[in-house]
C-alpha cells in the first residue's frame, strides 16, 4: 500500500503551513506565555493588596483630620455644635467667634457656696491642657472640674490665681483643646463683642452680642480683695452670674477679656492689659497652689 501524501498542518495563529512538530513547538510557547501573563497578575495583586494593607494600618497612626467645618469642632476631641445665636449677624457670626463658643467651658467647683458646696462658671483654653476662668470662680475651691456638656467631664488644678485681678489658670493633662488667641491690649470703645459662658447646670450655653464701652477699673461686689479690677466695659444684655470665666471676644474670635462682673446691661471683663503676659506664663504650669477663701 502506497503511504498518504504529506498534507501540512494550518497554524491556527498565523495561516501558514507547519509540520506536526512546528505546532507543538508553538502551543508550548502558548502555554508558556499565558503562564508568563497569569503569574505577572498574580505578583500585581499581591503588591496591590499589600499596599492598601500597609495604608490601613498606618492610617490610624497618621492622625489625620479633615478640616473644621462650622457645623463641627473637634478641639478638644469631642463634637460640640456652635452656639452663635442665628439672630447674631455679620460680622459676630463667623467661624472663629463660633470656634471660640465651641471651646467654653462649664467650671465646677467644689468648697464654696454654703452646704451645698457646690459653684458654677465658665471658662476658656488658652493652651490645650489649661482653662482660663475666673479668679473668684476657683476662690476656696477644694475640687474643680471642668466640662463639656452633655459630652465629657476632666477633674482640674488650680495652677495659678490672682484675685486682685480676678483671674485663674486649671491645669487638665491628656486633654487637647484649642487654644483661642489672645488680645495683650485693650480694645478701644465701640467694639462689637460677644460674651460667652454658661449660667449655669443644665443651663444652655449664653453667647451675647454688645459693645464695649471703654477701660475703667471697677469695685466687684462681694470681691475678695477690697481692689478694684481693672476691666474692659461693655453694654451686654442677659449676662448671668454663671458666665464668669468666660471669654469677650471680638469679630475675629480673639479674647479681648475674661467676664468677671456685671449688673443689669453693664458688663465688666478683666482687661488684657493687666493679665496677659501672668496668664501665658500660667499656662505652662502643672503644680497646684492655695486657692485661698471663698468669695
Amino acid at each position: 500500500m502506497s503511504p498518504l501524501p504529506y498534507v501540512p498542518i494550518q497554524c491556527p495563529h498565523c495561516g501558514k503551513a507547519v509540520g506536526s512538530e512546528d505546532l507543538s513547538n508553538k502551543r508550548a510557547e502558548d502555554r508558556q506565555a499565558k503562564r508568563r501573563v497569569i503569574a505577572g497578575l498574580f505578583v500585581l495583586v499581591i503588591i496591590i493588596g499589600g499596599t492598601v494593607g500597609g495604608v490601613l494600618i498606618l492610617l490610624p497612626r497618621l492622625n489625620l483630620k479633615a478640616p473644621p467645618s462650622l457645623g463641627d469642632f473637634k478641639g478638644h476631641g469631642l463634637p460640640k455644635q456652635p452656639g452663635i445665636p442665628p439672630g447674631i449677624a455679620s460680622p459676630l457670626n463667623n467661624f472663629a467667634t463660633r470656634l471660640a463658643g465651641a471651646e467654653t467651658v462649664l467650671v465646677v467647683t467644689i468648697g464654696c457656696n454654703g452646704s451645698q458646696g457646690i459653684s458654677t462658671g465658665s471658662g476658656w483654653p488658652i493652651a490645650p491642657h489649661e482653662i482660663v476662668t475666673a479668679g473668684h470662680v476657683a476662690a476656696g475651691s477644694s475640687s474643680v472640674e471642668v466640662q463639656v456638656p452633655e459630652k465629657a467631664a476632666y477633674v482640674a488644678t488650680v495652677v495659678y490665681i490672682d484675685l486682685n485681678q480676678d483671674v485663674a489658670v486649671l491645669y487638665i493633662p491628656g486633654t487637647t483643646f484649642t487654644p483661642l488667641p489672645f488680645s495683650s491690649t485693650d480694645p478701644p470703645a465701640l467694639t462689637p463683642v460677644l460674651a460667652m459662658g454658661y449660667p449655669g447646670f443644665n443651663a444652655p450655653e449664653q453667647i451675647l452680642p454688645g459693645t464695649t464701652t471703654g477701660v475703667s477699673d471697677i469695685n466687684e461686689a462681694g470681691s475678695l480683695t477690697g481692689q478694684p479690677v481693672h476691666a474692659v466695659t461693655a453694654q451686654i444684655v442677659g449676662a448671668a452670674k454663671g458666665m464668669s470665666g468666660g471669654p469677650l471676644v471680638n469679630a475675629t474670635g480673639v479674647v479681648i477679656g475674661v467676664v468677671v462682673a456685671g449688673t443689669g446691661a453693664s458688663q465688666s471683663a478683666s482687661a488684657p492689659s493687666r493679665i496677659h503676659d501672668a496668664l501665658v506664663a500660667a499656662a505652662t504650669q502643672t503644680a497646684a497652689v492655695d486657692t485661698g477663701r471663698c468669695e
